[in-house]
């Protein structure tokens, strides 16, 4: 009876472990902030691998000057059985001049196969009014908050008037 229940539960475990690795889908994907920029400003270049193992390879970045990355983020779940992973590579990229640019395929060797993203094609334009753009993801929580420039200035204190003296009746 112990050894019915013995297999029993092991048939279990291996159920289990399949349907935990059918529902892990080996995944890499490549978003950017911004497809067209004004030269003199950055863009935000995110890899995420999901439930994938291996080495990461980045990209060339022709014209592009790194200007931050890469910075690793990573997560591990296992919820009922179920486990993923993600891992994400995220770069800041400046442009060195003007044009249309392609950011080539990153890719990741796993379990045998080549997994790779899809190229992106960047456009640099013109700047002659120096403009600042935003180069963050529209779904980035930032911790700390950016205050804006148009915010009136910090009033100077006023000016303390002298107390008077106390009078005592004799």
């Amino acid at each position: 009876m112990k050894r019915f229940f013995t297999k029993i539960g092991m048939i279990c475990i291996l159920i289990a472990a399949q349907q935990a690795i059918g529902f892990s889908q080996a995944n890499l994907t490549v978003e950017i902030s911004n497809d067209s920029i004004l030269i003199g400003n950055t863009l935000s270049v995110r890899f995420k691998m999901e439930n994938v193992n291996g080495d990461f390879q980045e990209p060339e970045f022709e014209n592009m000057e790194i200007w931050s990355g890469p910075n690793v983020a990573s997560s591990f779940s296992s919820i009922n059985g179920q486990v993923s992973n993600s891992k994400t590579y995220t770069y800041i990229l400046k442009p060195l001049e003007e044009g249309q640019f392609v950011i080539f395929p990153a890719t990741v060797e796993h379990e045998g196969k080549e997994l790779s993203t899809e190229p992106q094609t960047i456009f640099v334009y013109p700047n002659p009014e120096q403009k600042k753009q935003d180069n963050s993801f529209e779904d980035d929580n930032n911790f700390f908050f950016s205050v804006p420039f148009d915010m009136p200035g910090i009033p100077e204190p006023k000016e303390k008037k002298k107390a008077r003296p106390k009078l005592k009746r004799i």
